[in-house]
């Protein structure tokens, strides 16, 4: 999960499709407010 592009919502992304993963030096953008606990237990999306 996390922000692509110009997209300011969280999204999700499907690890089985990609293909690399580089770190980068630019920082990470986080919504305003947003909380990773909070967001899992409201959402359930990890709840298998």
């Amino acid at each position: 999960m996390g922000t692509a592009k110009d997209y300011a919502e969280v999204r999700h992304f499907a690890l089985h499709r990609m293909e690399a993963a580089m770190m980068l030096e630019t920082p990470c953008r986080r919504p305003p407010g947003f909380n990773f606990q909070t967001y899992v237990k409201a959402e359930q999306f990890f709840a298998y």
